[in-house]
C-alpha cells in the first residue's frame, strides 16, 4: 500500500466516524528534503490545523497492526495536540506583534536545496539559518511555524530585518549552555546512578553546545561572544563537530588532530545516532581563538545522500 492510499483510507475512516470537519491530506517539506504526507483536521476554537504524519503508522500497519488500532492512535493524537494547544495565532499575524518571538536555527544547505527557495535564510559556511516563530513553550515540547517567504511578504519586511529579529531573539528565548561530557552524563542519570568516579579521568577536552531546551541548539554557535567565551575558558581553539541540529561537540585542539578520522567520527555518528531530519552536517569546523573565526577543516567527499 502507497502512503497516499493509505492517507486516503485514514481519511475515509474519519468521515464514516462522523467527523463533520474538512479533512486534509498534505504533503509536506521537513528538514534535510524529507517529505512527509500529513493528515490535518481543523481547529476552529484555536484557528489553526495541527497535522498528524502517517507515515510511521503505515509501517506499523503493513507490520500486522490492526487498522482499527491505529485509528484509534490517530484519533488520540489529533485529540492530544488539541489539548495542547494553548495559544493565539492572531500574534502571528502581524510583524509589530511576532517580531518578538521570531529566532533561528541551522539546518544543512545542500541537503535543504528546495526549502532554501522558498523560506527567507542567510548561508553561513555549508550550512543556512532560517528562521522560525516559537508560538508556545509548555514542558519539553515546542510549537513553532517556520517562516516562508510569503510570510515575510505579507509582513512587508526583508530578511536583514527578520535576521535583526532574530539575532536579539534566539539568545535570550534559548540562552546557549556549554556543558562539559562528564557533567552532561551527570545530568541524564538518575540522582542515585553510581556511573563513574567524579574525582578520576575527569574529561576536560570535549564539551557539548547546546540551548536550554536542547531543542535546535546547535544556532548557539552564532550566538555573539559564545565561543570566543569558551576559547578563553580553554585557553586555545578548538574543533566543532556537529552531533546534530540540537547540539554541538567542542573539542579542544591539542595539534594530534587529523580532519578525516574527526569527519568520520561525524559521519559515523549521523549515519547510526541520528535522525534523518535531524543530521546538520558532514563537515568538521574549527574555531581560531586569535582571530575568533570559524572555518571548514575537514568536509565529507561523500556527500548526504545516504541521509536524505
Amino acid at each position: 500500500m502507497t502512503i497516499d492510499e493509505f492517507a486516503i483510507k485514514v481519511k475515509n475512516a474519519f468521515m464514516k466516524e462522523g467527523e463533520e470537519k474538512e479533512i486534509k491530506i498534505s504533503k509536506v517539506l521537513k528538514n534535510n528534503g524529507i517529505c512527509l504526507t500529513g493528515i490535518s483536521i481543523p481547529d476552529e476554537i484555536h484557528n489553526m490545523t495541527p497535522t498528524v504524519y502517517l507515515d510511521e503508522y503505515l509501517e506499523d500497519y503493513e507490520n500486522g497492526t490492526p487498522f482499527a488500532s491505529i485509528m484509534k492512535r490517530i484519533r488520540q493524537m489529533t485529540e492530544y495536540r488539541d489539548a495542547e494547544i494553548s495559544f493565539d495565532l492572531k500574534a502571528f499575524m502581524s510583524f509589530a506583534t511576532a517580531r518578538d518571538r521570531i529566532v533561528y536555527k541551522l539546518i544543512n544547505a545542500e541537503m535543504n536545496e528546495a526549502l532554501l527557495k522558498e523560506v527567507p535564510h542567510e548561508r553561513f559556511l555549508d550550512m543556512a539559518k532560517v528562521f522560525y516563530y516559537v508560538l508556545s513553550d509548555q514542558g519539553e515540547k515546542q510549537a513553532s511555524i517556520l517562516i516562508y517567504n510569503g510570510h515575510m511578504q505579507g509582513w512587508g519586511i526583508d530578511t536583514e530585518a527578520l535576521a535583526e529579529c532574530a539575532a536579539e531573539n534566539t539568545p535570550r528565548l534559548l540562552p546557549g549552555r556549554i556543558y562539559d561530557i562528564n557533567e552532561l552524563i551527570r545530568k541524564m542519570m538518575p540522582a542515585d546512578a553510581v556511573f563513574f568516579d567524579p574525582d578520576c579521568g575527569a574529561n576536560d577536552i570535549m564539551y557539548v553546545l547546546t540551548n536550554e531546551r536542547k531543542y535546535f541548539g546547535a544556532a548557539c554557535m552564532l550566538y555573539e561572544g559564545k565561543l570566543k567565551e569558551f576559547s578563553e575558558r580553554i585557553g586555545g581553539s578548538f574543533y566543532i563537530l556537529p552531533s546534530s541540529v540540537h547540539e554541538l561537540i567542542l573539542l579542544r585542539e591539542t595539534g594530534d588532530e587529523d580532519p578525516a578520522a574527526l569527519v568520520d567520527m561525524v559521519n559515523e555518528v549521523n549515519e547510526s545516532q541520528v535522525a534523518a531530519d535531524e543530521v546538520l552536517s558532514g563537515s568538521v569546523y574549527r574555531y581560531d581563538r586569535e582571530t575568533a573565526n570559524i572555518s571548514v577543516f575537514g568536509r565529507s567527499t561523500a556527500g548526504f545522500a545516504a541521509y536524505s
